[in-house]
């Protein structure tokens, strides 16, 4: 089932990143004034940052609880019968 959260959410970041127009620039003013540009290379590495620690985030939970799910039952081991018992 990871594999298929993670593939997912790749496709969903693919998309998002193809959603971004690459001329985008548009100014913006931050506080006490700064005054900067917002480019689509700042929105694209935001979008990357945001699904590393998503997928990030839902792996570790991943391998902690595999590291601390009860252990399987062992499978019962047969034992082959004697050939020469068998056949008397």
């Amino acid at each position: 089932r990871d594999w298929m959260f993670a593939g997912g959410l790749t496709a969903v970041f693919a998309v998002a990143v193809l959603l971004v127009p690459p001329e985008l620039s548009q100014p913006v003013t931050g506080a006490g004034g700064f005054e900067s540009t917002l480019t689509a290379s700042i929105v694209v590495v935001g979008l990357l940052g945001a699904y590393a620690a998503i997928l990030g985030v839902f792996l570790v939970i991943g391998a902690l609880s595999l590291k601390w799910a009860p252990a399987p039952p062992a499978p019962a081991v047969s034992r082959p019968t004697d050939p020469i018992e068998a056949s008397s």
